[in-house]
């Protein structure tokens, strides 16, 4: 199998940067170094903010469940479906957080489907949580949902831009060459490094 991606992490000041320059050179591959400031989450989780660590990885759980969502083929999934769905949800969480259970709904068939294929995964790692989750859930969908619009203000063209955007930083895992169906395979891409 090829190589396509090379994820490096670690903590600040550690120098992952200069290993991804020197593996990029010695592997001839595109470096692609994440801007960790337009992410709403790394800033309170580099301060060590309380519960901003569990935040942030609910952050990217949630990304990495909307790049793997796969949509009805009759209902494509776009940035407002997007927004709506996780801010239906961001709704029904606050709501329960405060004793109220009131399920919120999003406008769009996609946004609804979303939300509630959204709500069962994210239930089994709630589960025994109890109010802390939902608050801390709550936040993270808004913060995401705020996010989505500010990427579509910069991109309104694009009804997609969100979603090619945590594309980029999620890397799903090829199934097993048993389960890949015939010509529908991408073309390989070439090697990048990716640093948060």
């Amino acid at each position: 199998m090829a190589l396509h991606h090379v994820a490096v992490e670690g903590p600040i000041g550690v120098g992952k940067t200069t290993v991804v320059d020197r593996l990029a050179e010695k592997l001839e591959a595109r470096k692609a170094l994440e801007d960790w400031s337009t992410n709403p989450f790394l800033g309170p989780f580099y301060d060590g903010s309380p519960g901003a660590a569990f935040q942030t990885e609910l952050f990217f759980l949630i990304c990495a469940f909307i790049v793997r969502y796969e949509p009805p083929e009759l209902h494509p999934l776009f940035d407002e479906d997007v927004a709506e769905g996780v801010g239906a949800l961001a709704s029904t969480f606050e709501t329960a957080s405060r004793g109220v259970i009131y399920e919120h709904r999003a406008a769009s068939i996609p946004g609804e489907r979303l939300s509630m294929a959204l709500k069962a995964a994210l239930a089994d790692m709630g589960r025994n949580l109890g109010s802390a989750f939902e608050r801390d859930a709550a936040g993270v969908l808004r913060r995401m949902a705020t996010l989505v619009a500010d990427v579509r203000a910069v991109e309104p063209e694009n009804r997609r831009a969100f979603i090619e955007m945590i594309r980029r930083f999620v890397t799903a895992f090829p199934p097993p060459d048993d389960q890949r169906t015939g010509s529908s395979e991408e073309p390989p891409r070439p090697s990048s490094l990716i640093v948060p």
